[in-house]
């Protein structure tokens, strides 16, 4: 049986074999009702933004193709939202998988939702199921912290996530450089920080 989500994956050229072998058969055995790959040039934001239009589903969930879904992560996350019917969105955990030195893996667990601890410093990873009708759209001017600044768009709104208590996806780091790290992690910090009014 599928699931009314649609996964949105962009997608980079440079990523094709992980996307194959890994990426995209994690998404199709979670049995999603439409997958959206965007493998133009472009940025991730405008990417997703892209994806999201074409999105038929009531459920919405980017994974980026240097991840993949972890065995039953939908279903997970479409019981938390059936759960909490008021929440926005669904987020877990995320595990992060190194291939290169050094060479582990670990996981960055999330918490309970709370707007002022979002404020603080970001706690959701991008990979949330979200209710379609819900996706405000990436803000294209925010080059790094991109997940952050839209819990802070949705929150802001009155939205809130509900924590799904275990992983969704994993992210691995197939070189020792991964792209978002190309841009200033201080001016992105204060840029985001700024748009959201925050000290």
């Amino acid at each position: 049986m599928t699931l009314p989500v649609s996964v949105v994956i962009p997608h980079l050229k440079t990523r094709e074999e992980f996307f194959h072998t890994v990426c995209l058969p994690s998404v199709e055995a979670a049995r999603p009702a439409q997958i959206i790959v965007v493998d133009r040039e472009g940025g991730a934001a405008e990417k997703r933004n892209e994806g999201a239009t074409r999105a038929r589903f009531p459920y919405l969930i980017f994974l980026d193709d240097d991840a993949e879904l972890e065995l039953g992560a939908l279903d997970v996350a479409l019981h938390w939202l059936g759960v909490d019917p008021g929440a926005a969105f669904a987020y877990g955990d995320t595990r992060f998988v190194s291939h290169v030195h050094p060479v582990g893996e670990f996981t960055k667990v999330a918490v309970g939702w709370n707007a002022e601890t979002l404020r603080r410093s970001n706690f959701i990873d991008v990979t949330a199921l979200i209710r379609t009708e819900k996706f405000p759209g990436f803000d294209v001017r925010v080059r790094r912290f991109q997940d952050w600044d839209l819990w802070l768009t949705m929150a802001a709104r009155g939205d809130r996530g509900v924590y799904c208590r275990r992983a969704l996806h994993r992210t691995h780091r197939l070189s020792k450089e991964r792209i978002s790290e190309r841009e200033d992690f201080d001016l992105n910090s204060e840029f985001v920080k700024r748009k959201h009014g925050i000290s």
